[in-house]
């Protein structure tokens, strides 16, 4: 890190500035409406947490890290919204919806709750960066081998794209990354407080999402690795992650038979039963899967291609630090493949370890080049991001113009809001709870209802989903938009018909 000048740190705020831009427009993309099942319960349980004043999330799919830190990022965000004069009272707070997946609603209200944790997502991503710059460090780079480790964490589209997701894929690679790095540390200093350092970052990871476990061995390897750290510092290794698990996850212990029911299901979802549309041959199958996204969606051909012979090189070279850093994502990746679920967000915690690996042989490649280096180092750089780059930025461009029928039928009723028309609004479009409160509207199930029922019950107009009603010889088509024709699981910029009712 000596190595780093003030040009460099003004390159390194450069690279933190560009990825900041791409992961922006994702903060409000979509708002209100979520698109993603997880994003959308995630969302809802922690709120929930904050409205009941209850720390037990009374769910243990995923541990509890996650749900701890975002509930001061809703109570700040909702002292935002009271003076905003959005809402007054956190039972104001939108989260229940019988229509929606689990009974959850799949639009944000008030929308600062939802943009402030999406905020909180991204910052961590950046986070994500900056650890990134650390460990490649750590690793004995030069300042323009971790810029471009940086810079292809920066760019990828798969963390572009999650970067402002309320999820936990974020969290647990800061911790999955941190734990690396203070294990590291060891090497160097192989005291009980370094020990112990890694140690919770690893609980934490794990504290985070179960799948991150293999961490759990990387203080005890380090330790190994290191030696003369004594008897001390060997438990520490061995204990601190369990009982940082148990820190981040307390509740596990007042909900054992809950607990225990939870992490059974995630054993037999991942292991056994694989999920649809997400199920693979473990083993070479599942491997060849993943690395055909990882060329593909996360980092491009080139910059992968790169990266697993820096890694490949890393390990063969066999010194302390190496083995060590290549350990927990080589530990990680047989862990995946062995299971037959496979999602790819799994996988973007490996983003900044092979980013690490490509800027390594990088950087092997480009020292070869005497006084043309920075040159070498330049072309490098580009030729392995620009890729991911342009596969972001088109990402960008996306989350920035989505198409949503229902804002559009949202303005259409609140331009007509002075006709004060009694309109059933249909329920399966899951509009968000500001509709509602417009004149005359009223949630209608209409599946259980006809045209005729309506009438009787003395609606003026229908707002559905395309085919949703029955008995459309009685009604006048009033208007159209355009959008997702059939049933979907979650609703996304589906078709929308307003009918008159002819009295």
């Amino acid at each position: 890190m000596n190595t780093w000048t003030t040009r460099t740190l003004l390159l390194a705020l450069v690279v933190l500035g560009i990825a900041a831009w791409l992961r922006f427009p994702f903060m409000r993309s979509g708002m209100p409406y979520f698109y993603d099942e997880d994003e959308a319960h995630h969302h809802n349980r922690v709120v929930n947490m904050v409205k009941r004043g209850d720390f037990d999330p009374q769910y243990f799919l995923k541990p509890s890290l996650h749900f701890y830190l975002r509930m001061p990022v809703v109570a700040a965000s909702f002292l935002a919204s009271v003076r905003a004069g959005e809402v007054r009272s956190v039972k104001e707070i939108v989260t229940r919806d019988t229509f929606g997946v689990g009974d959850y609603s799949f639009s944000a209200s008030p929308q600062k709750i939802a943009k402030w944790n999406r905020a909180f997502s991204v910052a961590v991503s950046l986070l994500v960066i900056l650890l990134t710059i650390v460990l490649a460090g750590q690793l004995g780079l030069p300042a323009s081998a971790t810029l471009l480790a940086a810079a292809l964490v920066g760019v990828s589209p798969a963390l572009v794209q999650s970067s402002a997701t309320i999820g936990v894929d974020g969290i647990v690679t800061a911790c999955a990354l941190l734990a690396t790095i203070l294990a590291l540390r060891v090497i160097d200093r192989p005291t009980l407080g370094a020990v112990i350092a890694a140690g919770v970052a690893a609980g934490c990871a794990i504290g985070t999402k179960y799948n991150a476990a293999p961490i759990a061995l990387l203080p005890l390897l380090a330790v190994v690795v290191a030696r003369g750290a004594g008897v001390g510092a060997l438990a520490a290794a061995i204990l601190t992650p369990c009982l940082a698990f148990l820190a981040t996850t307390p509740f596990l212990l007042a909900n054992l038979p809950l607990f225990l029911d939870h992490l059974g299901y995630e054993i037999w979802h991942y292991g056994i039963a694989g999920h649809e549309g997400h199920t693979g041959e473990p083993g070479l199958g599942q491997a060849l899967f993943y690395a055909k996204w990882l060329w593909s969606s996360a980092l491009g051909v080139a910059a992968f291609a790169v990266s697993i012979c820096g890694i490949v090189l890393l390990l063969l070279r066999g010194e302390k630090r190496y083995v060590l850093f290549v350990a927990f994502p080589l530990l990680y990746l047989l862990f995946m493949i062995s299971q037959k679920a496979n999602f790819t967000r799994n996988m973007h915690l490996m983003i900044p370890f092979l980013a690490c690996g490509a800027a390594f042989l990088a950087e092997l490649i480009c020292s070869r080049f005497g006084k043309a280096r920075g040159a070498a180092t330049f072309f490098v750089t580009l030729g392995l991001c620009a890729q991911p780059f342009l596969w972001a930025l088109n990402q960008r461009t996306e989350a920035q113009s989505l198409p949503e029928s229902r804002l559009q039928a949202a303005a259409w009723l609140m331009e007509r809001s002075g006709e004060n028309k009694k309109t059933a609004l249909s329920g399966a479009l899951q509009f968000e709870p500001g509709v509602l409160k417009l004149p005359g509207i009223t949630k209608v199930d209409l599946s259980k209802e006809t045209a005729e029922t309506l009438k009787a019950q003395g609606f003026e107009r229908i707002v559905a989903g395309a085919a949703e009603l029955t008995g459309l010889d009685t009604l006048t088509l009033e208007s159209s938009i355009p959008g997702e024709l059939g049933q979907q699981r979650i609703v996304k910029n589906p078709e929308i018909r307003m009918y008159q009712i002819p009295q």
